[in-house]
């Protein structure tokens, strides 16, 4: 059971119309059975190999989404920030597993309710599914989009943006930030085989970008500065 007041005082200020909106004429049911679901970094929220038998409304945190590029190789093309609600479209289109992954990246909390009391209550509340059908459709829109454009990117270009991103969620207190991955880590990372990899980064290293060692690359603030002028100029972040 959740009370709304206390999910409105932790969710930001510019979401707590909208969740008040959400819930607003939601049925008593739905507060009763639902539950509050803390994710701490590194967990696993659904997989597909798991049953889609609930739907969450993300409220505080960010996370991860992870899929399969080719067999046997990952990887992370989606960062989700609160609000977003996960499973709607499992729900709605009556798949029997989830179609992601979908992890933790910092702690997280979100709203779990059970797929059956969520379509019941989509069947009475309209202004609910109005909300609901416009987060997903945002959201298709948006997915399909990163899709086509991380598709077609070269393996130089992955490793680039991973970095890029990499240092961005690094503490920016250290003066060199350094990735301590194998290379057959960063492979799945990026969705490429590790030999490919290897060649991308001989490219990052020769362009002076990076500065590679034995399963670890450095990144100074000057060749930060120089990754993310690069990215910016082609429009690539």
């Amino acid at each position: 059971m959740f009370i709304l007041s206390d999910i409105i005082s932790i969710v930001s200020a510019n979401d707590r119309q909208m969740i008040t909106d959400l819930f607003e004429n939601a049925p008593s049911f739905i507060k009763e059975h639902s539950l509050l679901k803390i994710l701490q970094p590194g967990q696993t929220l659904i997989s597909t190999d798991q049953k889609a038998d609930k739907i969450f409304i993300h409220l505080t945190g960010t996370l991860q989404g992870v899929d399969t590029f080719e067999p046997d190789i990952i990887y992370n093309f989606l960062v989700l920030n609160p609000v977003n609600i996960i499973g709607e479209f499992e729900a709605f289109s009556n798949k029997q597993n989830y179609q992601i992954n979908i992890n933790a990246k910092t702690k997280s909390i979100l709203i779990a309710i059970s797929t059956k009391d969520f379509l019941s209550w989509m069947k009475y509340d309209i202004k609910a599914l109005n909300i609901i059908t416009r987060f997903l459709a945002h959201k298709l829109t948006s997915e399909s989009k990163v899709n086509r454009e991380y598709l077609f990117l070269n393996s130089y270009d992955r490793l680039l943006i991973y970095i890029y991103n990499y240092c961005v969620d690094s503490d920016h207190k250290e003066q060199i930030i350094t990735i301590t991955k194998k290379r057959s880590e960063l492979a799945d990372e990026v969705g490429f085989c590790e030999k490919t990899v290897n060649r991308a980064i001989g490219k990052l290293v020769d362009h002076g970008f990076i500065t590679s060692g034995r399963n670890a690359i450095k990144i100074s603030p000057k060749q930060f500065t120089l990754i993310e002028k690069n990215l910016e100029e082609r429009q690539l972040i």
